[in-house]
């Protein structure tokens, strides 16, 4: 970041009472959990125990999970989002930030450049002495939906030689005077991209011809360089920032400097939400949600994807999945094939008959899966690009409605003079009337939990015209929790429960000046929903996104100060070895009889399905990392990973 931009920003804030007005304000994460991703930053290279992989080498981050695919990447903190990227060509992107692995800042962060995340592949072989036709390329982005990087931030891609026994920079791009320099370390090449920082994707290719690096030990390596906000006055605008998304890594023969498109067409956007404008509703609220809100066509999906092509005008089908995960109930729907044109986009609504039903009164859920096909699909060149045709969400119908994905991509609040007393509320509609029991907060975290000492009033509101009316409920004294976990939803419970039907607001009413931090999504647009008052008036947010506030509804069964129940199986489910040779065993100590249990390989594909407490032969599967999805008699899933080494 720039560093004279954070001292001027620290003379500031240190002097807020005096000339600071309150306002809105948008901030990176502070921190964020993460899955624990095992390996050191500027990874050392020993061949002991890694995969070796051929050439074509590619990842667009579209595989599902929130980490790299382990039988690609090595190490590397990074997280992989499908929200991260803005308007990215291919859903999903690499994100390296200010975090490590554990979802807290690095350690080693100072307000002066550091290195923080990296992304280390495992040995790929390129011995293929004298080909001149081997490129690296990759798509790269500033900030993306995150915080924008500053002066001298930097995103660096090493290159190892086991010839030398070093990793050599291979490239770089650094932020100078607000436009990104480019410099090729192999070519001696600058390259300047533009005259103001904005969040293009930005395409990179490399030839890889150095005898130095054409040997069956090659490995790439991407890491960044980024610094904190000076800032001890406001603790709340501690965060993580500079941020750069990587997608699209790819590494093959045959190629030239110009081929930096990859010919693919895939999903760019997650699958929409079913329930126009909200991302999840109480089961119970269900049916007059859709008599109100989804009438007259309630079963309707959107999906977009894009086309990469740069010459080929593509016929694309699109089919679409639907399963009841509690009776395993199957349907599908066909959404036609149509023609789209080189480097454009579609947007596609299918509209479709379903019956959603659950065999439990208070819950639901459906996964909704869509796919692309078209007519170069079965090319064997395209197996590599192919994890971007599917996509798929749970829709999950419980006791709260949210309009936010899960996924916060920065943190709201208000600071400032006259901040103190603020209001913030947010709008939401009660289909049927119910009790209100509490209130699910997103908190972010921020350095060191300098937060957790704030005070706030939970607060709720009659609706007056559209905005917020007389106060209805008042809960004094809380402040921000906590969650270690990936899931960070945290449950307030209201002391004295209240009910409600028809439009309503929650949100606080803040004790201290200093920014409360909460989540915010910026994929889902809801800030004509979001108010704010400083001064006696309520004002509309001007910050697009979504704050992440849950209301929870029906019966006094919910946790207090805990994140969403995830409702996982007891800990006495052990799936072993693990790492397993020729047999496992599934043992499940909850006399659950009815569950049972499937396993996938990394594809997707499912190879067999299995009953609890009983031994499995798997000597017929090669050796590598296997998914086992297990389902108990209530329908609900836990995914374990399966190690087969021989």
């Amino acid at each position: 970041m720039d560093l004279g931009k954070k001292a001027f920003l620290a003379l500031i804030l240190s002097a807020t009472t005096l000339n600071l007005l309150g306002q809105e304000y948008l901030i990176g994460l502070s921190e964020e959990p993460r899955q624990n991703i095992s390996g050191l930053r500027l990874a050392k290279s020993s061949r002991s125990g890694d995969p070796y992989l051929e050439i074509p080498f590619f990842d667009d981050f579209a595989k599902p999970g929130n980490a790299p695919n382990p039988m690609l990447w090595a190490d590397g903190p990074v997280d992989v989002s499908l929200t991260y990227g803005k308007n990215p060509f291919s859903i999903g992107v690499a994100t390296l930030d200010l975090l490590s692995s554990d979802g807290k800042l690095h350690t080693n962060a100072t307000v002066t450049p550091f290195i923080a995340d990296s992304l280390t592949s495992h040995y790929i072989n390129l011995k293929y002495p004298g080909d001149n036709s081997i490129y690296l390329s990759f798509q790269y982005q500033p900030g993306g939906n995150g915080d924008m990087p500053e002066k001298e931030d930097s995103l660096v891609l090493q290159l190892y030689s086991s010839s030398f026994k070093k990793w050599i920079r291979g490239w770089s791009a650094c932020v100078e005077n607000r436009t990104i320099k480019e410099y090729n370390y192999l070519t001696s090449e600058p390259k300047t991209l533009s005259s103001s920082i904005d969040t293009t994707f930005h395409n990179v290719i490399i030839q890889i011809n150095k005898s130095e690096f054409l040997t069956d030990s090659f490995r790439i390596q991407f890491y960044n360089q980024g610094s904190l906000t000076n800032n001890d006055y406001v603790p709340g605008l501690k965060a993580n920032a500079d941020q750069w998304n990587i997608d699209m890594v790819y590494l093959n023969s045959g190629r030239n400097e110009s081929d930096t498109a990859i010919k693919d067409v895939g999903f760019s956007k997650p699958i929409g939400s079913m329930l126009l404008g909200y991302e999840s509703l109480p089961w119970k609220h269900f049916t007059p949600a859709v008599r109100d809100i989804l009438s007259p066509n309630p079963a309707s999906l959107w999906v977009t994807y894009y086309n990469q092509d740069p010459i080929n005008t593509l016929n694309v089908t699109r089919d679409f999945d639907i399963t009841n995960t509690l009776t395993q109930i199957h349907s599908r729907f066909t959404g036609g094939a149509e023609n789209i044109t080189p480097l454009s986009t579609l947007d596609y609504e299918i509209l479709y008959n379903y019956n959603y039903t659950s065999p439990s009164e208070d819950s639901a859920e459906f996964n909704l899966k869509a796919y692309l096909t078209f007519e170069t699909a079965v090319d064997p060149a395209r197996k590599p690009f192919m994890w971007n045709d599917t996509i798929s969400r749970n829709q999950l119908f419980k006791n709260y409605y949210a309009y936010d994905d899960g996924s916060a991509e920065n943190g709201y609040g208000i600071f400032g003079e006259g901040s103190e007393g603020a209001l913030v509320a947010m709008k939401f509609n009660c289909f049927v009337k119910d009790t209100l029991r509490g209130i699910y907060v997103y908190f972010n975290r921020t350095n060191s939990n300098s937060t957790e000492s704030l005070r706030f009033y939970l607060t709720v509101w009659k609706n007056n015209n559209g905005l917020p009316g007389e106060i209805i409920y008042s809960q004094i004294d809380e402040k921000p929790i906590y969650s270690k976990e990936l899931n960070k939803f945290v449950y307030i419970k209201l002391k004295t429960p209240i009910e409600l039907d028809g439009p309503f607001f929650i949100g606080w009413e803040q004790v201290m000046p200093d920014m409360l931090n909460v989540g915010f999504d910026r994929n889902n647009i809801n800030n004509d929903k979001l108010f704010y008052n400083l001064q006696g008036g309520w004002l509309k947010s001007g910050i697009e996104g979504t704050l992440m506030l849950r209301p929870v509804f029906g019966r006094d069964n919910g946790p207090t100060t805990t994140d969403i129940p995830s409702e996982p199986f007891s800990e006495t489910t052990k799936l072993y070895p693990n790492p397993a040779s020729n047999t496992i065993t599934l043992e499940i100590a909850d006399q659950d009889q009815n569950g049972y249990a499937q396993l996938y390989d990394l594809t997707g594909r499912v190879l067999m399905q299995v009953h609890y407490n009983q031994q499995v032969d798997v000597s017929g599967l090669p050796s590598g990392i296997y998914l086992v999805r297990i389902t108990n008699q209530r329908g609900k899933t836990e995914t374990k990973k399966l190690i087969i080494s021989r």
